[in-house]
């Protein structure tokens, strides 16, 4: 089963009423609600409440996206985050792999992020909460081989990564990698950015169409539930974001 939802960093400039009315609105199941605005870490109290008003809503809190960067930020704000989900009543947490990318960050700087992980995820097991990588640039988890080396290195059993595309990939690539990575899968972040004129651009859901039909079908083939979040859209627009969701909501229920 899929669940379709919204980051809140989509819209970060947005108050936590209006971003819930739209995700309402666009017939999703949920939020992921950012740590870098809405829900920023030591403001449990502020956390509670939005969590509150989303379920009000009759929406999920699909987890916190966090930007606590295990072995680069101080592991005091690891437990601030853990304070969140538990305000939150959430079970998944995203965190950023270290602040360095794999090509930088061997030795030493590789160790503390793992060693670091390892902490935050045997602190989130006893809350019954998952941790789980970004999948992004400048992290460890930024290409495919360093992400399933830092799965096997972490090794926990509440240990997971997110996954979304490489926009510089071709849809084969991306889909190759995700297949790769889907037994380590937790959510997916969802998005169209297109090649113009020598630069990348946010697109439309329905201008990636195909290459999103691929990675749905890579999906499927695992039965494993999962929320496909969508996070960005052209222009910051809450009209094409309300376009974007309805073609989410399709490719989910197909």
């Amino acid at each position: 089963m899929f669940y379709t939802g919204l980051t809140s960093i989509t819209f970060r400039a947005l108050p936590y009423d209006r971003i819930i009315e739209l995700a309402k609105e666009a017939a999703l199941d949920g939020i992921e609600w950012g740590g870098d605005g809405h829900v920023k870490p030591g403001l449990t109290d502020d956390a509670r409440k939005i969590a509150e008003a989303t379920r009000a809503a009759g929406l999920q809190v699909l987890s916190l996206g966090s930007y606590y960067r295990p072995g680069a930020d101080d592991l005091g704000v690891g437990n601030q985050v853990l304070d969140l989900c538990a305000a939150m009543e959430t079970k998944m947490l995203r965190v950023w792999a270290g602040r360095l990318g794999s090509m930088e960050a061997e030795g030493d700087a590789r160790r503390t992020c793992v060693d670091a992980l390892k902490t935050l995820c045997r602190d989130a097991a006893s809350m019954g909460v998952t941790v789980a990588t970004e999948y992004h640039s400048n992290t460890l988890t930024d290409n495919l081989p360093s992400t399933l080396r830092l799965m096997h290195e972490v090794g926990m059993d509440n240990f997971r990564t997110y996954w979304q595309p490489v926009v510089y990939e071709s849809a084969e690539v991306n889909a190759r990698a995700l297949a790769a990575v889907l037994p380590y899968a937790a959510n997916i972040h969802v998005f169209a950015w297109t090649h113009q004129n020598g630069s990348i651009q946010r697109d439309t859901l329905e201008a990636g169409i195909d290459a999103w039909n691929r990675y749905m079908d890579v999906l499927r083939a695992s039965n494993e539930d999962r929320a496909l979040i969508l996070e960005f859209v052209r222009g910051d627009d809450p009209e094409v974001f309300l376009r974007d969701a309805a073609t989410l909501n399709r490719l989910a229920r197909a």
